[in-house]
């Protein structure tokens, strides 16, 4: 239900255009709309401590909700970990 809602409103990619990522390109794994939207979900799901997104990170379910990528990279790849979650709350202060 919360991808679905936020799919529809756009919201998180509405933020993630206006902020400036200080990552180097060649570096980028994550992109910020889908950091910020795992971090909301993990929050929404109960989980309110960074350290709980690496339990989460490799949920299908929950990689599946965060994730708008197509083809297998969603059931094959994990989602950001602890310390690249650190670096999106960084780069928002």
């Amino acid at each position: 239900m919360l991808r679905d809602a936020e799919h529809r409103l756009g919201l998180f990619g509405a933020i993630s255009k206006d902020i400036r990522d200080p990552r180097r390109p060649d570096r980028i794994r994550y992109r910020i709309d889908e950091l910020i939207r795992e971090r909301v979900f993990a929050m929404a799901v109960g989980c309110s401590a960074q350290d709980d997104v690496d339990r989460l990170a490799h949920d299908p379910a929950f990689r599946a909700a965060v994730w708008n990528r197509t083809g297998d990279a969603v059931a094959d790849e994990r989602l950001a970990s602890q310390p690249t979650q650190s670096r999106l709350i960084s780069i928002l202060n």
